[in-house]
């Protein structure tokens, strides 16, 4: 099943992702597309509706995996391991924390639970 955990992409969206879901694990690929021109939430684009814009800010993102929370998960860089990818797992809330030094960048993640 395919999903995307920041919801539908927008065209200057800096922050990107869609899932994969199997019956043994989550891939993951997060692009971090840099600013392009995003819409602030003074100017009443997405940040002022909590839409995407939201929740991130200009290195990483917050990406909801709500189908894992709760439990204990493994993250792994599946794909471009000098990308400089950083993970974070907050079981509890079921969010995980990436970041992406540099735009334009991307990564392929493994999460198994």
């Amino acid at each position: 099943m395919c999903s995307y955990p920041r919801g539908l992409p927008q065209w200057a969206d800096s922050w990107v992702a869609l899932g994969l879901r199997t019956p043994d694990a989550s891939y993951l690929t997060v692009w971090h597309r840099g600013p392009l021109g995003a819409v602030s939430s003074r100017s009443g684009g997405p940040a002022a509706n909590g839409g995407p814009a939201a929740n991130s800010d200009p290195s990483g993102a917050v990406l909801p995996i709500l189908h894992l929370r709760g439990r204990p998960l493994a993250a792994k860089v599946l794909y471009r391991a000098g990308a400089g990818a950083e993970i974070g797992w907050n079981a509890g809330a079921g969010t995980l924390i990436i970041s992406l030094p540099r735009p334009p960048s991307a990564c392929v993640l493994s999460l198994v639970p």
